[in-house]
């Protein structure tokens, strides 16, 4: 329909690293990234100046820092009130209250976990 969008996406990611030489080169990198990504986006308008928007992604794990592969949703729920003002509710990685996003290797922290939010928005533009 008119009032409805959706947009989808895959990236594919694979490197071969060789070390040679004094190069320097971490052949351990071709795990530190996501081999498979994936998310599909909609937006729908609904009556009364109101939209709906969802975005599932999944991430594929990162075996060199043990995070495991996860999928994730984020919902918005908007209506115009006006011309120039917007009130939204958001939530995003909704379907877990966490999971892990990254590990730092060259600093000692604790891993990163990213958390589940939910929070409301006023947008005025002028």
């Amino acid at each position: 329909t008119d009032g409805w969008q959706l947009r989808a996406g895959y990236t594919f990611t694979r490197m071969q690293l060789h070390q040679q030489g004094g190069s320097g080169a971490d052949e351990t990198a071709e795990r530190k990234s996501p081999r498979h990504r994936f998310f599909i986006h909609s937006m729908v308008n609904l009556p009364h100046d109101v939209q709906l928007d969802g975005v599932l992604r999944y991430v594929d794990s990162l075996p060199a820092m043990q995070i495991p592969s996860y999928v994730e949703l984020d919902l918005r729920l908007s209506w115009k009130l006006r011309k120039n003002l917007e009130v939204s509710l958001v939530g995003q990685n909704l379907l877990h209250a966490q999971h892990a996003e990254f590990v730092s290797e060259s600093i000692h922290i604790p891993r990163t976990d990213v958390a589940r939010s939910v929070y409301a928005q006023l947008m005025l533009q002028f």
